[in-house]
């Protein structure tokens, strides 16, 4: 608290729900005095993590439902970030807006990561890989992750707003995809395509990749 007070800590660095749950006493007169603090720019985001402590049974749903407020914006940046392949229409600022926390946070990342050439570690193609629904609501997101390998996810939007991701598929290497650094460079630069191999699949220098759904 005290360290929280001089500026010395950061909002996230205070535990806010192991305070209503495992300090006792101590821990609940803390809160109140957070409760109690004035002239603050964060003082609504106290108030708001100081209820979400309150009434979030476990430590995992308190992150949770701080994700899930913080989740919009960051959903937004990523659909301004993500390249989209072939090139035309742009995601829509609301395409991500019901995806999870934590995938958003992943391929957010992978964004922010660069490519030698500087051109964002993440692109989005569109395309029709699995026969159930149209190219319009189905995507392959290729990313780096933070080791620098390639990976891939295939994206459902389902109706409703609803966005199913799956993992990908190598049946020519018969594991799940882990691709080569430069996958993503090759897909941003148009050099892939997307063929049958039972159902559709987008081939990417050697590697053929299709949804695991």
């Amino acid at each position: 608290m005290a360290r929280f007070q001089a500026g010395r800590a950061s909002l996230d660095e205070l535990p806010f729900w192991s305070l209503q749950h495992d300090w006792g006493r101590a821990g609940h007169d803390a809160l109140v005095q957070l409760e109690g603090l004035t002239g603050r720019a964060d003082q609504a985001e106290i108030l708001t993590r100081i209820a979400a402590a309150r009434t979030q049974p476990s430590q995992y749903q308190f992150n949770q439902a701080i994700e899930i407020r913080q989740a919009p914006g960051s959903a937004q940046t990523l659909a301004r970030l993500m390249p989209v392949r072939p090139k035309g229409v742009p995601l829509p600022d609301d395409v991500f807006a019901t995806l999870q926390p934590f995938q958003v946070t992943r391929w957010l990342e992978a964004c922010n990561r660069t490519l030698p050439d500087g051109r964002p570690g993440c692109v989005l193609i569109r395309g029709v890989f699995s026969l159930d629904a149209d190219g319009r609501t189905q995507a392959m997101v290729l990313y780096l992750d933070d080791r620098g390998r390639g990976r891939a996810n295939h994206l459902w939007l389902r109706e409703g707003g609803d966005i199913e991701v799956n993992e990908v598929f190598d049946p020519a290497a018969d594991r799940w995809a882990v691709l080569p650094a430069d996958a993503v460079a090759q897909a941003l630069d148009g050099a892939f395509g997307i063929r049958p191999s039972g159902i559709n699949a987008l081939h990417i220098g050697d590697a053929i990749l299709v949804p695991a759904n």
